[in-house]
């Protein structure tokens, strides 16, 4: 797949406050989590956003959940 072709990963932006709340969140959490979200996005883009529970689940046309599971927490981004 070239660049161009690349599936692109984008984050809900608030349109009156501007802020993104998923990347404010991730600034939050421990550094193994942000490592293991990462890698989560990564695995999404090389899947061109398919995917399914329980790793994904599809909201509506072009926004999918991304869910991130660890032993104690489920961190979940749109």
């Amino acid at each position: 797949m070239s660049r161009q072709d690349e599936y692109k990963v984008y984050y809900y932006q608030n349109s009156h406050t501007k802020r993104i709340p998923v990347l404010e969140y991730i600034q939050k959490v421990p550094v193994k989590d942000k490592g293991k979200i990462a890698a989560y996005i990564t695995f999404l883009r090389d899947c061109s956003g398919q995917l399914d529970e329980p790793d994904g689940r599809y909201i509506r046309s072009g926004i999918r959940e991304l869910r991130v599971e660890f032993v104690h927490n489920r961190h979940l981004g749109l």
